[in-house]
């Protein structure tokens, strides 16, 4: 129709036209909140970090899934050990939070298990040790968790043999930071374990491990 054209023309004109709208109170609440800026983690030689993480787990060592979340703090130190690169320790353990590695490995590590770090600042912690998990007895316990060094972002499997233990997931923060971690959604609501981070399986155990 010939007089689309023209009509199209005049709405465009009337809407550039239109006096700007004054911002109101329910604007400035709808407005998004910054998220704080998270320090890297940084762990030259000698040095002593301690984080405050927030997290959320779910525990498969009953059958049964049970989910915990709350807070807890680690210590890492860089060492010289040849065998790894550090060390790391958990300050606190909470009850209410059993599925924490925190809490899980409160007395294997109370004088430290090992650390790696990646080219990208990564670390790795261990508990016990690093094996294998096609390497472990049928109820030893073995503790693999991630923490990236760009966002802190925390994620853990814990496995007792070849099944799946424990996952975790969450996020920290520097103890030195001012502001204050979140916990992630669950990724298993009601309690339902998902399935490991593909890049928190040692190489032996890719397709191994299944939870129960």
């Amino acid at each position: 129709m010939r007089w689309r054209p023209a009509l199209l023309a005049a709405l465009a004109l009337a809407a550039a036209m239109e006096p700007p709208r004054t911002a109101t109170a329910s604007d400035e609440k709808a407005a998004p909140v910054t998220t704080p800026v998270t320090t890297p983690l940084l762990l030259p030689p000698g040095s002593v970090v301690e984080l405050e993480c927030q997290t959320q787990a779910v525990l498969v060592a009953t059958g049964a899934a049970n989910a915990s979340s709350g807070g807890l703090r680690l210590r890492l130190e860089r060492t010289a050990d040849p065998a790894s690169d550090g060390r790391w320790m958990p300050m606190s353990e909470s009850g209410s939070h059993a599925a924490s590695l925190a809490t899980m490995q409160a007395k294997t590590c109370a004088a430290g298990c090992p650390f790696n770090m990646s080219k990208d600042g990564d670390v790795q912690l261990w508990a016990p040790s690093p094996k294998g998990i096609d390497k472990l007895e049928a109820n030893e316990l073995l503790l693999l968790a991630i923490i990236k060094a760009d966002k802190l972002q925390l994620k853990a499997s814990t496995f007792r043999g070849q099944q799946i233990e424990a996952l975790e997931s969450g996020s920290c923060r520097r103890a030195d930071q001012s502001d204050t971690p979140t916990a992630p959604k669950p990724d298993a609501p009601h309690g339902k374990p998902t399935e490991p981070d593909a890049s928190l399986l040692p190489p032996a155990a890719s397709g191994d491990a299944k939870s129960r």
